[in-house]
């Protein structure tokens, strides 16, 4: 049986957070959040444990209250800002990717 555990801290929820921890420069913070509210496409990418869910969410929580979001997840991770987190998965996808006991 092989599985997967992953934890993720709750301190970062928005660019700013990132700069605070000094993973981004304001500038940097300042350029994905104007970039993310003109809707430009951004590209995340990077090896295991890098930061790319961090990054998902923070860039998320940017995204203008009036927009809507869809995001196709097999493990529900990224969370879309304050009340616009949910999860809907159908039976069919379910079934291919969760054993019933």
């Amino acid at each position: 049986m092989r599985g997967q555990l992953r934890m993720f801290v709750a301190r970062t929820h928005r660019l700013g957070d990132l700069v605070v921890l000094g993973t981004l420069t304001p500038a940097a913070a300042a350029f994905l959040d104007a970039s993310v509210r003109a809707g430009l496409s951004i590209v995340v990418s990077g090896g295991t444990q890098a930061g790319k869910t961090t990054m998902l969410n923070c860039l998320s929580a940017a995204i203008p209250g009036r927009e809507r979001v869809v995001s196709c997840e097999k493990v529900f991770e990224l969370c879309h800002g304050p009340g616009r987190c949910f999860q809907r998965v159908q039976p069919a996808v379910r079934s291919a990717f969760y054993s019933e006991p």
